[in-house]
This record gives C-alpha cells, sequence and structure tokens, in this order.
C-alpha cells in the first residue's frame, strides 16, 4: 500500500469505516459530530469529498451494513 495524498475530513476523526463494496470510506468526527462521506477510486484508491452530515455529540464508531434486497 502506498499513500496517494492528504484529503480534509471532520475535526478529530476518530472512526472510519469502509463501506461493504469499498466504494465509499465514512469518517466520523469527534470535535465536529458529523459524519464525512468520501468515494474511493477504485484502480488508485484516491478519495473524493462528497457530502458531510450532523451526526450528534461526540460520534465514536462508524458501522455500515448492507441490507438484503
Amino acid at each position: 500500500m502506498t499513500g496517494n495524498g492528504i484529503v480534509g475530513s471532520e475535526a478529530r476523526p476518530n472512526a472510519l469505516c469502509l463501506g461493504p463494496q469499498g466504494r465509499f470510506l465514512y469518517s466520523a468526527g469527534q470535535e465536529s459530530g458529523r459524519i464525512a462521506v468520501f468515494s474511493v477510486n477504485s484502480d488508485s484508491g484516491k478519495l473524493t469529498p462528497l457530502e458531510t452530515y450532523p451526526l450528534g455529540n461526540a460520534p465514536v464508531w462508524v458501522s455500515i451494513t448492507e441490507l438484503p434486497g
């Protein structure tokens, strides 16, 4: 694995989760109380920021589950 750049995220990111299909990375910001969503380039691994969403006070983990159907 090699680095391919730096991508900013939420303040004090303390929880990261790669989605089940490896297409999205989720990062919870403990200080911001938000989750940042990034797309993951399947060829290079490069992250592209997509959106942020409010979570509440001091989130400490992220878990993404793919539901059947």
